[in-house]
This record gives structure tokens, sequence and C-alpha cells, in this order.
């Protein structure tokens, strides 16, 4: 889908937007970044042959449902926060948690799933911090709770000696599983470039709104990680989804800007009120602001119009899903 071209945009402005953490070139290197993600978590080559590769025939493919993925999210939380990773973090590890229980293998197993988490949270933050110690008795400590959690699941294999020693096998693992990619963009940081783009574009003209659009977003973000596995829709096109829906409830723009021709004005305003609340808002701006808004927004995102309008019907309907 293509964006704007930049040789179209007035040059104050396309400056102003490529001056900031977020250039174009981020931009691109954050979607191919994302891509790469995307297509970790997808069979390659011949499925049947695929999946003897990674599965051992005995047993079905180890996936996680939703009641344990939810779980799982919550104790990846508690690791986050026991680690004093940045928020990004969580989104990272569920991101990754997602492709594992997609791949399967012995990087992903039920009965070692404690194990797994620990070592996607203690993966990012050797990342984040080197050789900064990690408290692996409080570790340890964090897995038996989870494991109660999960009730009924098999028992880990016992550990024998220095618990890090222990993780480094599974650890290896996981990190050729995953690609040694680590980081992969999630709707969080989607959503903190554009709005960085569209701040430096307007020159904080609108700094309070976009504020609320990015905390709103972000909340609909952990919402939506919660139902939707990472590598089922792209970050970036929920991201985009999230922020035009958000000029929407704040009444800057017109609902019928990003509905589909497909959609009635019935459906659509069905599919907004999850999002929007108990009532579709009234847009308060004239008609020709609205067209310069749009242009705004248009190259913080380097979106058009229909890929606008595509991801916000993505997007409302997962929403209206949770």
């Amino acid at each position: 889908m293509a964006g704007v071209p930049v040789a179209s945009w007035p040059a104050d402005e396309a400056e102003a937007a490529e001056d900031t953490l977020y250039p174009v070139e981020r931009l691109a290197f954050m979607r191919e970044r994302e891509e790469r993600f995307l297509a970790s978590g997808r069979p390659r080559g011949d499925p049947a042959a695929d999946a003897e590769e990674r599965f051992d025939g005995s047993r079905p493919p180890p996936q996680l449902d939703a009641e344990r993925r939810s779980y799982a999210i919550q104790f990846l939380a508690v690791l986050v926060g026991r680690m004093g990773l940045p928020s990004l973090a969580l989104a990272q590890a569920v991101a990754n948690l997602d492709i594992l229980s997609r791949l399967g293998g012995s990087a992903f197993l039920l009965a070692e799933l404690p194990d797994t988490c620990i070592v996607l949270c203690c993966t990012l933050y050797k990342s984040e911090n080197g050789y900064a110690p990690i408290d692996w008795d409080d570790l340890e400590k964090a897995a038996a709770w989870f494991r109660q959690l999960l009730g009924g699941s098999p028992p880990p294999v016992q550990k024998e000696g220095d618990p890090q020693k222990s993780y480094a096998s599974q650890e290896i693992q996981v990190l050729e599983a995953l690609g040694w990619q680590l980081h992969a963009s999630t709707v969080e940081e989607w959503l903190r470039a554009f709005g960085v783009r569209f701040d430096a574009v307007t020159r904080g003209l609108l700094a309070r709104q976009t504020a609320f659009h990015l905390t709103r977003g972000c909340q609909l973000a952990q919402l939506l990680m919660l139902r939707v596995a990472a590598i089922e829709c792209s970050p970036r096109d929920l991201a985009l989804g999230l922020l035009c829906s958000a000029f929407v409830s704040s009444g800057l723009l017109s609902p019928e800007t990003f509905r589909e021709p497909s959609v009635t004005e019935h459906e659509w305003a069905v599919l907004l009120l999850a999002s929007q609340g108990s009532a579709v808002p009234q847009c308060v701006v004239p008609s020709s602001s609205q067209l310069q808004l749009l242009q705004w927004l248009r190259m913080a995102t380097t979106a058009d119009l229909a890929e606008m309008k595509e991801c916000t019907l993505r997007c409302a309907r997962l929403v209206h899903e949770c």
C-alpha cells in the first residue's frame, strides 16, 4: 500500500517531520523489521515437511490456548515489572511468545512455559542492560507462582546447580527460533512515532489532543494484545487504525472520513461505538480545517486515505470483537 510521496509535501512541514527521531528512513526500517517478524511466525516451505521437522510426530503441535496465553501475559507483566524493563518490553515479550507458540518445537513446550517466559524476559533484559546481574532466585519464585496459576500443567524439568546455567540451552533454542530477532516493532512504538511526527508537522498546535490520542491508543493496544496474537495483524496497521479512530473520537474528524464504501452508515456507527463509548461523537471542526488535519495526518503517517480507511475498519472490527 503506497504512502504519500515525499515530493508532494509542503517543504517546511516535510522538513519538520523529518527533523525528528522518526524520519521516513526510520519508519521504513521499522516496517521492514515488522515484516520480518510477521514472516517468522508463518509456515515456511512445504507445510507437511515443516510440521515433521518442527514437531515430534508422537504429539500434537504445542500451542497456547486463549486461557493459557492470558495467564502467560500476566506472568510476563510480572517479570517485566520485577526486572525493571521499559514499558515496551511487555509487548515485545508477548509478540515473541506468540511466534514461539505458532512455530512450536523444542523451543516451546507447554510444560516449560514458565521457563520460556523467563528466558524471553531475560534476553530482553540482557539487550537493555548488558551484563547487569539477574536475581535468578526471585525469578524461580515467580515461576513457582506461575506454575500454581496454570494448575494442571505438567511438572517442569528439574534443574540442578546454577539456575543461570540451566536456562542457557533453552535461551539458545529460543533465540534461534526467533531468528535472533528480539525487538519486534510494537503498536505502542508505532503510535509514538506517528505522534512525534504529527506534533512536528503541526508545530505542537494539537499537542494536548495528540497526547490523549496516544494514551487512549496504547490502552486499546493493551486490550487487543490480550485477545489478538501479535502475528495475526500488523502492529503498524493497528497503530494507524487506532490513531485515525482517535481523531474521530475527539471530534476533530468526521466519522465519515474513514468509512469504507462497503460499510453502511449504521454498520460503521456500531463498530465505532465499541471504541468511542456511549455515542459516536459529532465533529466540531469545519470541513476546510478537516482537510488540513487530514493532510497533516497523512504526512505524519506516510499513509494515504485508502490505507487509513482499511486500517481503521480492521481495527474497529477487532475492538468490537473484544
